[in-house]
């Protein structure tokens, strides 16, 4: 059932409504979030690939499904909320509108787990992944979504956002996180789909069925590389990939003539959990991430 849960009037155009799918009813209650930023559209395609199995699989529960929260941002590819940053709204004491939406969302996400759904930034691409705090019943989640990584990051990590303000009410909350903004990404999109109803059967308002997950990889050791001078960053591993020791990374160059200016190698192996796509760097910026194991 999909119903309007906060509307707010909007100067020169249509109103904002914030709008709620409801599957099922009682308990185990379970929200899902996507799209607290504008441009992360795989995100709120994955949301709506849950939806649409939640359509013919009613779930043993009720399921709160918020695909997306920031309509205007999406409309016009932008991350933020008619120039506000959505996020750091939950954290505001003040009555702007995108303050009075993160009220309303807060409101709108019932149940004992809560879980948002991220992309990476426009300049990263990630792979598909769980974060949550290193204990607890959102680390359990964690596990269930069968996802190829789990990072297990330490409290703080979660205290800003939406995330915070739910933690802030003692609810568990994790995210699932993948792809890149701006741009469609099916295929993260559909593995995070699969993390959510394995989440959803874990917690028993589905029955198995879920495609089996493949190997995990669970750790709190993530190693961040990061350009010693601005170049341009071409790349030599992708998202999802597992690498060896001593592999290259990537390559930066001069973005004129192509003079190799720094060769980044991991020092210890694992998985990439992001890599760099936009290749212009300046000094001390993100590279790539590796999830250690």
């Amino acid at each position: 059932m999909k119903s309007t849960v906060f509307e707010l009037p909007l100067p020169l155009r249509p109103p904002y409504r914030l709008q709620r799918l409801t599957y099922g009813s009682g308990a185990p209650q379970v929200s899902v979030v996507a799209g607290i930023d504008g441009d992360e559209v795989t995100a709120m395609h994955a949301v709506n690939l849950v939806s649409g199995a939640l359509g013919v699989q009613r779930p043993s529960g009720a399921v709160f499904l918020l695909p997306c929260v920031n309509t205007p941002g999406a409309e016009t590819a932008e991350k933020t909320f008619l120039g506000e940053e959505l996020d750091a709204a939950f954290g505001s004491t003040d009555d702007s509108p995108a303050r009075r939406v993160a009220l309303a969302v807060l409101g709108a996400t019932e149940g004992e787990l809560c879980i948002e759904v991220q992309t990476g930034n426009r300049m990263t691409e990630e792979c598909a992944h769980a974060r949550a705090p290193i204990y607890g019943r959102a680390l359990e989640a964690a596990r269930a979504s069968g996802l190829p990584i789990v990072w297990k990051r330490s409290a703080r990590h979660f205290d800003a956002g939406l995330m915070g303000a739910w933690r802030a009410e003692a609810r568990p909350a994790l995210t699932l996180r993948g792809g890149r903004a701006g741009v469609l990404e099916c295929e993260p999109a559909r593995l995070l789909a699969q993390g959510l109803l394995r989440i959803l059967e874990s917690r028993g308002l589905m029955p198995g069925g879920a495609t089996a997950p493949g190997l995990v990889l669970e750790t709190d050791q993530v190693d961040e590389y990061r350009s010693t001078m601005a170049g341009f960053f071409a790349p030599e591993v992708h998202a999802g990939e597992r690498v060896r020791a001593g592999a290259v990374l990537g390559v930066v160059r001069t973005p004129i003539g192509g003079d190799t200016v720094e060769e980044v190698r991991i020092k210890r192996p694992g998985i990439v959990l992001s890599a760099r796509v936009y290749p212009l760097v300046n000094a001390r910026e993100l590279l790539v991430r590796i999830a250690v194991g």
